[in-house]
């Protein structure tokens, strides 16, 4: 395909939304389809979060910390300033986000370089939305973070949100057995509702904060309930991506 081989820029296109909407699976599923096809994408969340071993997988991603600091002084700096100043509920909840969020930058420090095109799993939009969601402090989309949003987001960031009801996503938690996310933590202490609830609100608001300030090229919304058809959603998916790929350089 030609209009990915001649791209000037690499692409990044993050899926975001709240832990159970499925968007780990259709992305994944939609990259399938489009290496099908000849296309060449790359998938780093995914693969450090659901294809490395655990103990490998936080070794990873402390090197990705360390690579930061060293490379990357300034920003390292500034970013872990600003989760700090959210004043996570825990000092666990402190270092994991740093750690993560971490991750996500180094990635796209590298992942800017090379003329390729990504799929993020977990993104940048998501860190902001897990940060902000224990948060006692949010981090709020006043001057000086937004200066440091757009100062690490490539030239080509699109967003990819995917929706599913409220049920759904409960009956997916439910089914989890590994509690990687907070919400699935929660789950065991609070009323499953009110924590769904929570997390859509929260959601919500950042989605509307990133098309307020115009912070991604495109953004577009799929739903992912029970009803819908996984193979069916995952094509949609990728049809979007070469559609939105072909118009960006």
């Amino acid at each position: 395909h030609v209009y990915i081989t001649q791209m000037k820029h690499s692409r990044f296109i993050e899926f975001i939304g709240v832990p159970g909407s499925g968007k780990t699976t259709v992305s994944h599923q939609a990259a399938i389809l489009l290496r099908e096809k000849g296309i060449r994408i790359s998938e780093p969340t995914y693969v450090i979060n659901n294809k490395t071993r655990a103990r490998k997988r936080q070794l990873l991603k402390i090197w990705y910390v360390l690579r930061l600091s060293l490379l990357a002084p300034g920003r390292a700096c500034a970013w872990f300033g600003l989760v700090a100043g959210t004043r996570q509920k825990s000092i666990k909840d402190l270092i994991e986000m740093i750690i993560n969020v971490s991750l996500i930058l180094e990635l796209l420090r590298t992942g800017a370089r090379r003329k390729r095109m990504y799929y993020f799993d977990q993104g940048l939009f998501q860190a902001i939305w897990s940060l902000n969601y224990r948060a006692r402090r949010k981090i709020s989309f006043d001057a000086r973070p937004l200066r440091r949003i757009r100062s690490i987001l490539p030239p080509i960031y699109h967003l990819i949100q995917i929706s599913a009801e409220s049920e759904s996503v409960l009956r997916r938690l439910r089914e989890r057995t590994n509690e990687q996310s907070r919400i699935e933590r929660e789950l065991q202490t609070r009323k499953m509702r009110d924590v769904i609830r929570n997390a859509e609100e929260s959601m919500d608001g950042l989605i509307r904060q990133v098309k307020t300030h115009s912070l991604v090229g495109e953004y577009t919304n799929f739903t992912n309930d029970d009803t819908a058809h996984p193979d069916r959603l995952a094509s949609q998916v990728a049809a979007w991506t070469e559609k939105i790929t072909r118009t960006t350089t």
